[in-house]
Protein backbone atom coordinates (compact mmCIF):
# COMPACT_ATOMS: atom_id res chain seq x y z
CA UNK A 1 0.00 0.00 0.00
CA UNK A 2 2.97 1.85 0.89
CA UNK A 3 4.07 1.97 -3.04
CA UNK A 4 0.13 3.07 -3.95
CA UNK A 5 0.93 6.31 -2.06
CA UNK A 6 4.22 6.77 -2.86
CA UNK A 7 3.20 6.92 -6.65
CA UNK A 8 0.08 8.55 -5.95
CA UNK A 9 2.18 11.16 -4.37
CA UNK A 10 5.02 11.27 -7.46
CA UNK A 11 2.02 11.45 -10.01
CA UNK A 12 0.38 14.58 -8.18
CA UNK A 13 3.70 16.10 -7.78
CA UNK A 14 4.14 15.42 -11.78
CA UNK A 15 1.28 16.90 -12.46
CA UNK A 16 1.77 20.11 -10.11
CA UNK A 17 5.50 20.67 -11.68
CA UNK A 18 3.73 20.58 -14.75
CA UNK A 19 0.94 22.58 -14.59
CA UNK A 20 3.26 25.27 -12.57
CA UNK A 21 5.01 24.80 -15.69
CA UNK A 22 2.32 25.63 -18.13
CA UNK A 23 1.84 28.79 -16.05
CA UNK A 24 5.41 29.60 -16.59
CA UNK A 25 5.39 29.09 -20.42
CA UNK A 26 1.88 31.06 -20.32
CA UNK A 27 3.78 33.91 -18.72
CA UNK A 28 6.71 33.92 -20.72
CA UNK A 29 4.28 33.35 -24.17
CA UNK A 30 2.16 36.88 -22.74
CA UNK A 31 5.41 38.88 -22.08
CA UNK A 32 6.80 37.95 -25.49
CA UNK A 33 3.80 38.79 -26.92
CA UNK A 34 3.82 42.30 -25.07
CA UNK A 35 7.69 42.83 -26.19
CA UNK A 36 6.74 41.98 -29.71
CA UNK A 37 3.73 44.33 -29.80
CA UNK A 38 5.87 47.04 -27.74
CA UNK A 39 8.99 46.69 -30.84
CA UNK A 40 5.85 46.94 -33.65
CA UNK A 41 4.81 50.01 -32.28
CA UNK A 42 8.28 51.47 -32.46
CA UNK A 43 9.20 50.82 -35.78
CA UNK A 44 6.06 51.60 -36.87
CA UNK A 45 6.89 55.22 -35.22
CA UNK A 46 10.03 55.13 -36.41
CA UNK A 47 9.01 54.47 -40.05
CA UNK A 48 5.96 57.28 -39.61
CA UNK A 49 9.50 59.77 -38.37
CA UNK A 50 11.36 58.57 -41.48
CA UNK A 51 8.72 58.99 -43.85
CA UNK A 52 8.02 62.79 -42.89
CA UNK A 53 11.13 63.29 -42.67
CA UNK A 54 11.65 61.79 -46.58
CA UNK A 55 8.22 64.17 -47.27
CA UNK A 56 10.00 67.09 -45.88
CA UNK A 57 13.32 66.26 -47.44
CA UNK A 58 10.97 65.64 -51.32
CA UNK A 59 8.80 69.07 -50.93
CA UNK A 60 12.73 71.09 -50.17
CA UNK A 61 13.79 69.11 -53.04
CA UNK A 62 10.75 70.30 -55.27
CA UNK A 63 11.26 73.05 -54.18
CA UNK A 64 14.74 73.46 -55.15
CA UNK A 65 13.59 71.88 -58.50
CA UNK A 66 10.77 74.68 -59.07
CA UNK A 67 13.40 77.09 -58.77
CA UNK A 68 15.87 75.96 -61.41
CA UNK A 69 13.05 75.83 -63.85
CA UNK A 70 11.90 79.19 -63.37
CA UNK A 71 15.59 80.17 -63.47
CA UNK A 72 15.80 78.78 -66.65
CA UNK A 73 12.54 79.74 -67.84
CA UNK A 74 13.39 83.43 -67.10
CA UNK A 75 16.67 83.16 -68.85
CA UNK A 76 15.16 81.86 -72.11
CA UNK A 77 12.43 84.47 -71.89
CA UNK A 78 15.13 87.19 -71.81
CA UNK A 79 17.20 85.54 -74.85
CA UNK A 80 14.04 85.62 -76.61
CA UNK A 81 13.12 89.15 -76.07
CA UNK A 82 16.45 90.74 -76.77
CA UNK A 83 15.98 88.48 -80.03
CA UNK A 84 12.81 89.99 -81.02
CA UNK A 85 13.94 93.73 -80.53
CA UNK A 86 16.90 93.10 -82.62
CA UNK A 87 14.52 91.75 -85.14
CA UNK A 88 12.25 94.77 -84.13
CA UNK A 89 15.07 97.04 -85.02
CA UNK A 90 16.19 95.44 -88.02
CA UNK A 91 12.71 95.33 -89.41
CA UNK A 92 12.09 99.29 -88.50
CA UNK A 93 15.73 100.05 -90.23
CA UNK A 94 14.27 97.95 -93.35
CA UNK A 95 11.06 100.08 -93.35
CA UNK A 96 12.84 103.71 -92.77
CA UNK A 97 15.21 102.24 -95.48
CA UNK A 98 12.16 101.81 -98.02
CA UNK A 99 10.24 105.06 -96.88
CA UNK A 100 13.83 106.94 -97.36
CA UNK A 101 14.30 105.61 -100.85
CA UNK A 102 11.01 105.54 -102.32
Amino acid sequence: MQVFGTINAAESEARRIRADAHRAANVARERTNDELREEAERAKSDARRRVEIDVAKAGVEANITADEIASVTETRKAILRARAEKRLQAAAELIVDFVVNS
